[in-house]
């Protein structure tokens, strides 16, 4: 009886030593099966996003924000042009008021014309922002479903990845 139990305690003691030499192995394993997945597909993906997708996306950015200051400039330069010019009018007008009633009928059509046209160039300038803020976000929402698609190429060969290597269960049978 007393021999049964050294057998079975000697027996005991081996397996787990065997239990503890496969769960430091199947540690080892893990960590080597991550980084190689890593290096293998995450790192060229992350490369490519740093190098490729993120510089376009600053040179778009970039390139709207140039787009837009320059309108906005030539706005509040035509702004300033047309202030000017109305200025300059309207000490006229009284000037030539007590000259001829014609002259003043002439000059107010004129007003009314520019006024129709800056009111119009206004509106151009707003379409133009509306239109320049749109494509913005249309290139923003390309850029994002690029990162999306890659995210889920990422989530896929992880995937395949764990699944072709038979994941942490194949270990056991070793």
């Amino acid at each position: 009886n007393e021999k049964d139990i050294n057998n079975a305690k000697g027996r005991a003691t081996r397996i787990e030593r065997k239990v503890h030499y496969l769960s430091a192995s199947l540690h080892q394993l893990a960590h080597i099966i991550t980084y190689d997945t890593r290096t293998a597909h995450l790192d060229p993906i992350k490369y490519k996003i740093q190098n490729d997708i993120q510089p376009l996306v600053s040179m778009e950015s970039s390139k709207s924000h140039k787009v837009e200051g320059g309108i906005v400039r030539k706005f509040e330069s035509s702004i300033s042009e047309v202030d000017t010019g109305l200025t300059k009018e309207c000490v006229t007008r009284s000037a030539t008021i007590d000259i001829a009633k014609e002259e003043v009928d002439k000059v107010v059509n004129s007003d009314v014309r520019r006024e129709e046209d800056f009111l119009k160039a206004i509106r151009d300038i707003r379409e133009l922002l509306r239109l320049e803020r749109e494509e913005r976000m249309r290139r923003d929402e390309e850029v994002v479903e690029k990162i999306v698609v890659t995210k889920k190429a990422l989530q896929t060969i992880m995937l395949e990845s764990l699944g072709s290597s038979g994941g942490f269960g194949g270990l056991g049978s070793a």
